[in-house]
C-alpha cells in the first residue's frame, strides 16, 4: 500500500474500504458536475426573470435573455427573448456563423479521429479493428467538410 494511504486504512480497517471510496468518488464526480452545470442555469434564468421583471415596472425595455444552450438540452424556452434573431436582424449572419463552426468542428473533428485512430493501430495490432473504426469516421467528417466548401474557395454555407 501507498504510504498516503496506509492512515486512511488505519482509520478506516482496510484497503477494500479505500477501493469502495475510490469507485464511489469516481463515479459521483460526473453526478456533481451535471447538478453544478443545471443549478447554475437555473439560477441564471432566474436572475434575468427578475431582471426582467423590474425592467418592467420601471418601463424599460426588457433586456435580452440568456443564451440558449448550444446543444441538445431540450431547446431553448418559449419566448421571443429567447428565440434566434430574427431575419431581418441579423439573422442570415446568425446561421452563417453557426454553419462555419459546424464546418469547423468537421474538420477538427475528423482530423483528431483519424490520428487517435491512426495512433491506436500503430501502438497495438489488437487495437486494429476501433482503429479503423476511428480511421473511418474521421474520413467522413473530413469528406464532408470538403463537400459543404464552395467552388470560390469561400468558407460559407453552400448557395441555396
Amino acid at each position: 500500500m501507498h504510504s498516503i494511504t496506509l492512515p486512511i486504512a488505519a482509520v478506516l480497517g482496510g484497503q477494500e474500504y479505500i477501493i469502495l471510496l475510490s469507485i464511489c468518488a469516481v463515479f459521483s464526480i460526473p453526478i456533481i458536475a451535471i447538478v453544478g452545470h443545471f443549478y447554475t442555469r437555473h439560477r441564471r434564468e432566474k436572475l434575468w426573470h427578475e431582471t426582467a421583471r423590474l425592467a418592467l415596472e420601471k418601463g424599460q425595455p426588457i433586456p435580452a435573455g440568456p443564451e440558449p444552450e448550444r446543444q441538445g438540452g431540450g431547446g431553448a424556452p418559449a419566448g421571443a427573448a429567447f428565440a434566434a434573431p430574427a431575419q431581418g436582424a441579423g439573422g442570415e449572419r446568425w446561421g452563417r456563423q453557426r454553419h462555419e463552426r459546424k464546418r469547423e468542428s468537421d474538420l477538427r473533428g475528423g482530423l483528431v479521429l483519424l490520428g487517435l485512430g491512426t495512433a491506436l493501430y500503430l501502438a497495438n495490432r489488437s487495437m486494429a479493428l476501433p482503429g479503423f473504426v476511428l480511421i473511418g469516421i474521421g474520413a467522413a467528417l473530413v469528406v464532408s467538410y470538403l463537400l459543404t466548401r464552395n467552388d470560390d474557395g469561400h468558407r460559407g454555407p453552400p448557395p441555396a
